[in-house]
């Protein structure tokens, strides 16, 4: 066995639901030095090689490693022709990816982009558009059309405006751009989410009133803006309950938006999922499924006689269902942050710890009826991490969804699977244990799903970057 290549391997199968053996295979790459980093990102499969991009504070390189065995193949040092550039999303297309990017100049913050081709080749350059002021972008600020052509970038002001910038990566254009001034100052603080479907229509979605005070006010705003900025506006009410958290998708089979989220009757708690579906062409009515005492006991493991909510859970993702239902992926998430220092002249050290404990799944028919829902039971707990090593990362296939996990945060732990079909069946597997101390522990919240059979994953130790690649 070479070197570079660390097999793990499947000792142990664990099952909720069968007893049928599964083969899977963790190959990990040699490692690469990344002591002068400070940034690194996966950007998916070209043909015969994964590739890696690699930031410094001065330079910015495509590593390529070989599909068949992750041998190194080869880096490139890439070159922007402005100084101060700050890349902030990497777009990857079927033959070529693009790196967009920012700078400030006389007070504007410009956006640009570069496009390459799968040998990391430059063939394009081009500048999208500018902001009136200096801002710093990062990642969540921009989203894309499910078929990436395309993009949004918001930003929140300091009067209670949205300012969006439109643009079509296809054809390196600015669909529009427009400023959103809201007469309310609490219109900021109430939105909640914008998204883009794969025609150009933008969706913003408002949180109005979401307090136990007022209730009778309590709904959903829903701003959508066509390609030709034509604005129409939408009210959904949800009297009565509050929401806890939500996410909101754009259903391209059945030309619809669809939502799903956690409610309560007050702050902090949650009692119940909801979930509505709409066209906009009329107004939809919210469906509730309230959870039971043993389902909510079964969630946090409290022993105590009466359970009236749970806390802490936070949407994780929603997977959308082609008959016009969802599943509802949601986790609970601790956080805890304290600070001390030993004399008054010293500075203080902050510490963070994380505990990110048990999945909730749903599967949510067309109708708002719950078809089933189910509790993975996982704890993973560390510190001054920023719980990058913690949660999971779903693998979507035609048959199934797996929850890939790391067992516990340790550099000895083992990774696990929830596999799930679509009768709500669950079953548990061992996808592979680690040899002792070979100081690998995945960052799967941020791999990459190459195929129906493969999964690509980075791990980072004593800055030592590796790539990991799971077969099926």
């Amino acid at each position: 066995m070479k070197k570079y290549i660390i097999l793990f391997l499947i000792t142990s199968l664990a099952f909720l639901n069968s007893n049928t053996g599964l083969a899977q295979e963790i190959q990990i790459s040699e490692p690469v030095d990344v002591a002068h980093e400070v940034d690194y990102e996966l950007i998916g499969r070209y043909k015969e090689h994964f590739l890696l991009y690699r930031e410094s504070e001065t330079k910015f390189f495509i590593q390529s490693f070989k599909t068949s065995d992750l041998k190194q193949n080869w880096v490139k040092t890439i070159e922007f022709s402005k100084k101060d550039i700050t890349p902030f999303k990497i777009v990857p297309h079927k033959e070529s990816f693009s790196i967009l990017y920012y700078f400030h100049k006389k007070g504007k913050t410009f956006i640009g982009g570069k496009e390459f081709n799968n040998e990391a080749e430059e063939i394009g350059d081009f500048t999208l558009g500018s902001f009136d002021s200096p801002l710093v972008l990062h990642r969540h600020q921009i989203i894309n059309s499910k078929n990436k052509r395309f993009f949004l970038i918001y930003v929140l002001g300091y009067h209670g405006n949205i300012e969006m910038m439109h643009f079509d990566i296809d054809h390196k254009e600015i669909v529009w751009q427009q400023n959103f001034k809201f007469p309310e100052l609490s219109k900021q603080r109430e939105f909640k989410q914008a998204l883009v479907n794969n025609l150009g229509e933008v969706f913003m979605l408002f949180n109005e009133n979401n307090n136990r005070r007022k209730g009778q006010e309590h709904q959903f705003a829903i701003l959508k803006v066509g390609l030709d900025k034509a604005q129409t506006n939408y009210t959904i009410p949800f009297k009565e309950h509050v929401s806890h958290d939500m996410n909101v998708q754009y259903d391209e089979i059945n030309q619809q938006l669809v939502a799903a989220g956690l409610y309560s009757a007050e702050k902090g708690t949650i009692h119940g999922i909801f979930y509505f579906k709409t066209n906009l062409e009329q107004i939809p009515s919210i469906q509730t499924s309230e959870l039971d005492e043993t389902f909510m006991r079964s969630l946090t493991g409290k022993k105590s006689k009466k359970i009236h909510s749970i806390q802490h859970f936070m949407i994780g993702q929603l997977v959308l269902r082609k008959d016009g239902g969802v599943l509802l992926v949601a986790e609970q998430r601790f956080s805890y942050e304290s600070s001390m220092s030993f004399y008054q002249e010293e500075d203080k050290k902050t510490q963070a710890d994380y505990l990110y404990e048990n999945i909730l799944v749903a599967s949510i028919h067309p109708s708002g009826k719950v078809y089933w829902k189910d509790v993975l039971f996982k704890s993973q707990s560390s510190e001054n991490d920023n719980a990058r090593y913690s949660s999971f990362f779903t693998v979507k296939t035609n048959s199934s969804i797996r929850f890939l996990y790391n067992n516990d945060i340790s550099w000895d732990t083992s990774i696990f699977e929830y596999v799930i079909n679509s009768s709500g069946n669950v079953q548990r597997n061992v996808v592979a244990h680690q040899f002792r101390k070979s100081g690998i522990l995945p960052q799967l919240t941020n791999s990459i799903q190459v195929s129906a059979s493969e999964v690509i994953a980075l791990s980072e130790r004593d800055k030592k970057l590796r790539l990991l690649k799971i077969n099926y």
